[in-house]
């Protein structure tokens, strides 16, 4: 090429530049480190150069990540900015880092958030009480305190609430009849995370009594608990 570059096409995208298309400038502080920008308007990518060594180093092109987003527009206009200023070739090495770890966070992301595994179907017979204790067979821990609550709940068990979360774990409900927010255990939001349908009823700390889950909404929603 006539710029003195020596590249016939953009190895982030394929597209091969016009004459006049080729953007040339200096980085490093040597005028023998050229620079160029894909003129594809579908990828528009920066390259950097610091002699031969680095000709086949360049800011990757990442398949799952929108680059026309707008914030990757701002990020690729900043470096450009900063790369027609003169950036040091150390800053050119950050860029490319970066780059290198936002593709690890996308793989990551597919992988393990876009397409989870769903967790194995709820064992409801691994139960226990919030206090680790066994369920008493003659269902004395469902006497009525002072206060209007069980004197205890059961929960499912902290094996079974590890196996995986079909839910949210939200701690804190709304009484559709009052408008009192109550917030509960760890271990009852993670049972209704784990199995949303075990439980029929909740109990409101404003009307200290127990009601069906019909009458509650998750606080901040309008998503019935259970559901």
């Amino acid at each position: 090429m006539s710029d003195g570059s020596g590249i016939s096409k953009c190895v982030a995208c394929g597209y091969i530049p016009g004459p006049n298309e080729m953007i040339t400038g200096i980085t490093g502080g040597a005028a023998s480190e050229p620079r160029w920008r894909c003129p594809n308007p579908s990828c528009n990518w920066w390259n950097a150069y610091d002699g031969p060594a680095r000709d086949s180093r360049v800011f990757p092109r990442r398949r799952r990540i929108d680059l026309a987003s707008p914030v990757e527009q701002k990020i690729r206009a900043a470096m450009a900015e900063v790369e027609s200023l003169g950036a040091d070739v150390r800053l050119t090495n950050a860029a490319i880092k970066l780059e290198e770890a936002k593709d690890l966070v996308a793989d990551y992301i597919e992988a393990h958030i876009k397409n989870p595994e769903p967790p194995p179907p709820v064992d409801r017979s691994q139960q226990q009480l919030t206090d680790g204790s066994p369920v008493p067979e003659d269902r004395s821990h469902t006497e009525l305190l002072p206060d209007g609550q069980q004197k205890g709940y059961v929960v499912l068990s902290p094996e079974e609430r590890a196996k995986g979360f079909v839910r949210p774990v939200r701690r804190s409900y709304r009484h559709l009849k009052c408008g009192t927010v109550t917030t509960m255990g760890q271990a009852l939001a993670e049972t209704y995370a784990r199995d949303p349908k075990f439980y029929s009823g909740t109990f409101c700390c404003h009307c200290a009594a127990n009601y069906p889950l019909s009458e509650f909404v998750w606080s901040g929603t309008t998503e019935t608990v259970g559901s």
